[in-house]
């Protein structure tokens, strides 16, 4: 089983404007690739909408995920410059059973089921099921930690035919499953850069 390991990023908008000629921007992308070359992670993402910027990268395990969160390119991606700029942050990590073909993917959409008492597991696994039969390639699990902020969450990649389709799908979706919907946090995101 792999693991997705993913960050969304708030960024605030009154410091650093989230367009690709800002040289700060520039030079987070910038470093969020060099995470390319540790031959760590399987695939690398990143990712953006107008307010926040996306890192999720794919490994192949724990030991993986531990030789990622101490390397120096993702601690010189998360704390040498994005530090700065953000307003808040969420991120998690995720057991994922799905394996990654490339695709020509245009754009992800990240989710994160919060850990709360009074949500049914069965509800969870019900609505991330649901998911699974819309457009997309789906990358979801439960978090690797039982005490992570969330209990499940995942990514899902379209191409370009498939995003409207996907966001009809999924509102229709949502409001079947407010409930679940009610305690998850999303991201909407353009991919900028997927190396694999």
């Amino acid at each position: 089983m792999s693991i997705l390991n993913f960050i969304v990023a708030q960024i605030d908008l009154e410091k650093v404007p989230l367009t690709l000629n800002n040289e700060k921007i520039i030079k987070v992308i910038e470093n969020g690739k060099k995470i390319d070359s540790t031959n760590i992670a399987d695939v690398n993402l990143i990712a953006k909408n107008d307010k926040e910027l996306v890192s999720a990268v794919w490994l192949k395990n724990l030991q993986s995920l531990q030789d990622f969160a101490t390397s120096p390119e993702h601690l010189n991606f998360m704390f040498s410059d994005m530090n700065k700029m953000i307003t808040g942050i969420w991120t998690s990590q995720i057991n994922i059973d799905s394996i990654y073909e490339a695709k020509a993917f245009t754009h992800a959409f990240i989710f994160g089921i919060k850990n709360l008492t009074g949500f049914f597991e069965w509800e969870i696994h019900a609505y991330i099921q649901a998911m699974k039969e819309l457009p997309g390639d789906i990358f979801s699990g439960n978090s690797l930690e039982q005490r992570d902020i969330f209990r499940a969450g995942g990514i899902v990649l379209l191409n370009a035919d498939q995003k409207k389709i996907f966001e009809k799908q999924l509102s229709i979706l949502n409001k079947k499953y407010q409930n679940i919907v009610s305690i998850t946090n999303i991201s909407f995101v353009e991919i900028i850069h997927l190396k694999n």
